[in-house]
């Protein structure tokens, strides 16, 4: 017999319907929503039902099982984190055929062995059959989950939930409460949810940015060379902090933004960039060890010395793109790749070294068939926005002009991202509706739309260096400016192309905190105490820190030794006795006592205690005849301020006590 008390209530007609094509408006997926609703709802035209047994319901649920299995590792592998979203819209569509055969089902309802394997072994619980549950409210959940995860605008969003919400509840309301009553309170509760998760929402934006600022700052790790995964897709306000992440000494000022590359990549999947060619190949140094040769092929006409920290012995380090020459004093090994990425062995930490480069040219490899590759779910619309501003059939350097000229008219720049589109849809949407986003969007909208146009590209990620510090008399790139564009070979040549608009540097200064200047004054003293290099240069700041914090320690030690001490400097570590030194307490009438007992009872241990000797040997009542002799000899061992005649006379006084009656 079936347990009442355990089974699920039955959803309302038509709110199966209702919620499979809210979660279709919701994800782009109305023309399959609506067949599915009116094939659920259709049961109520059909007089007979199907016979499903136990074990037919048992292979649906696994057969569900193992799709959604399979669905989640394809999801993921081909769109990583951001597959999170892609799955979620997907759950109607996994479990529809077991809530399907429940419907059509003479029972109406499904047993927990077929959810449950571990549960299939037992036909009886307590001596009852199995339960089984009716899944029409469960599965209205998860279409209200899944409708989420497209959430195409908020408060719509918000205004469907509650009426579907409201439709359950009015329903299941008590009767014995007026309607006026029971829509008011149902009102007020709805206006508190939605200030609510307003207020979250707000909440986990500050939490999510000092998050990232604290991870940033304490875990930051190196540049992979072979992978990064950009935020497109992603919600919320991109916030990096305002460390110092790398410093520049040029010899002439910079009168435009200077791009130091990390890393360059290739092939464009789901919000992550790769490269196919992922070799790093060792350079050899000179005889000096401290210099190496990164291409021949250019004759440098300018250096700058760069500083940079290392969080691992070897890491990617940021370069100018027509890096010739580089020396570092201390580095074991430096490796390049392909595609200009240099990486270079030495010590964790702060470190500096110096490049030689010509202005101009990106001597990078050749491009190949994957430098025109187009991801599958945009090439059709990359082709079409590239038919529409006229580029093909066009030279390269025109159709470069045309894309610029497009980007900087009908694009701008934003640090938040309102808009989440489940599947893999966020490029296009950035082209073709909001045109708004970050360095990211547009560096990776413009390396596809050139090759869309028959012009091979690549992603280039790094920082653009344009702050310049009084306090360092240098060039600073903080974590802010860490940024993205794109290269594209044009006559022979790479080219670099930045699309982004000019206005995100004065945004990003926007965020900037009052304790700035003092976090700056900080990291720069810690950079400069960090530089090891013996080979290293000592500027005249240098030779300043160092003095300075020397003279401080020094303060600080003359005040805790002179004020600290309470005058008691000369009396703590020895007194004068018979016109000798000797160490305070030595002359203790304890020791007389305890050699007597040593004979007794066994030698102490060398830097054993008292009452860890007396305890080993055993004399517990030795210990209670002399505690107070201990905390008398204690005192006038150990205590500055106990060495008086009294205690002397009173230690003397209970020793003898003790030596009369042993």
């Amino acid at each position: 017999m079936i347990n009442p008390a355990l089974t699920l209530r039955p959803a309302p007609p038509l709110l199966l319907a209702a919620g499979l094509l809210f979660w279709g408006w919701q994800n782009d997926f109305l023309l399959y929503a609506i067949p599915m609703a009116i094939l659920l709802e259709s049961v109520q035209l059909v007089p007979r039902r199907l016979q499903i047994s136990d074990r037919e319901f048992n292979r649906i649920a696994d057969i569900s099982s193992l799709v959604f299995l399979l669905t989640i590792v394809y999801v993921f592998s081909e769109k990583a984190v951001h597959g999170i979203y892609t799955l979620l819209s997907l759950f109607p569509f996994l479990f529809y055929p077991l809530i399907l055969s429940q419907v059509y089902s003479s029972t109406g309802r499904i047993r927990a062995a077929a959810l449950f394997i571990s549960l299939r072994k037992l036909r009886y619980i307590a001596g009852e059959e199995q339960a089984a549950y009716d899944l029409s409210l469960p599965y209205f959940l998860v279409c209200m989950i899944s409708a989420s995860a497209g959430n195409r605008e908020p408060v719509l969003f918000f205004t469907g939930i509650c009426f579907l919400v409201g439709w359950i509840l009015w329903l299941l309301r008590p009767r014995r409460y007026p309607a006026g009553v029971w829509l008011f309170l149902l009102v007020l509760v709805f206006g508190t949810a939605y200030a609510g998760q307003a207020g979250i929402q707000n909440l986990q934006a500050m939490a999510e940015s000092t998050f990232l600022e604290w991870f940033d700052r304490f875990m930051w790790r190196s540049r992979d060379p072979d992978r990064t995964t950009t935020a497109i897709g992603s919600i919320g306000k991109l916030k990096l902090s305002d460390r110092i992440m790398v410093r520049v000494k040029t010899e002439q000022p910079v009168n435009e933004p200077l791009l130091l590359r990390e890393a360059t990549y290739t092939n464009y999947s789901y919000g992550v960039w790769t490269n196919y060619d992922k070799s790093l190949l060792p350079i050899d140094p000179d005889l000096s060890g401290r210099e190496w040769k990164i291409n021949e092929t250019g004759k440098p006409v300018e250096s700058m010395t760069i500083g940079f920290h290392l969080d691992d012995k070897t890491a990617v380090i940021p370069v100018p793109q027509g890096i010739t020459t580089l020396i570092a004093g201390g580095a074991t090994q430096v490796e390049a790749s392909p595609y200009g990425i240099v990486r270079m062995e030495k010590y964790e930490g702060w470190s500096r070294y110096t490049t030689r480069h010509v202005n101009g040219p990106v001597f990078d490899a050749a491009p190949d068939k994957s430098d025109l590759d187009l991801p599958d779910p945009y090439e059709k619309d990359l082709t079409m926005i590239a038919r529409d501003l006229g580029l093909f059939n066009m030279e390269p350097a025109g159709v470069i002009r045309i894309v610029e000229s497009w980007f900087a008219e009908n694009f701008s720049y934003s640090l938040t991202q309102r808009h989440r589109y489940p599947r893999g849809r966020h490029l296009s949407k950035f082209l073709l509706e909001h045109r708004t986003g970050h360095c990211e969007f547009f560096a990776t909208a413009t390396a596809l739309l050139l090759r869309a146009a028959g012009i091979p590209t690549r992603y280039v990620v790094g920082y653009s260096v344009q702050e310049y510090s009084p306090l360092e008399d240098q060039y600073i790139a903080r974590a802010s400016y860490a940024h993205s564009w794109t290269q594209a070979w044009v006559d022979g040549r790479w080219q670099v192309i930045d699309t982004t608009p000019a206005i995100w540097a004065s945004l990003e200064e926007e965020n900037r905190t009052l304790i700035e200047p003092l976090v700056d004054l900080w990291s720069w003293l810690t950079y400069r105490l960090s530089l090891r290099d013996i080979d290293e240069e000592d500027t005249g700041s240098r030779k300043i820190v160092y003095p300075v914090l020397i003279a401080v320690l020094i303060a600080v030690l003359l005040w805790r030794l002179l004020y600290q001490s309470g005058g008691n400097l000369n009396r703590r570590n020895k007194r004068v006795t018979d016109g000798t030194a000797t160490r305070q307490g030595m002359d203790s009438a304890l020791y007389p006592l305890l050699a007597k007992l040593e004979k007794r009872l066994s030698p102490r241990r060398t830097g054993e205690t008292l009452y860890a000797w007396l305890e080993r040997t055993g004399s517990h009542g030795e210990i209670e005849k002399i505690r107070p002799v201990l905390v008398l000899h204690y005192r006038y061992r150990f205590d500055p301020d106990g060495c008086n005649e009294h205690v002397r006379k009173s230690l003397r006084d209970e020793v003898n006590k003790i030596l009369k009656s042993t």
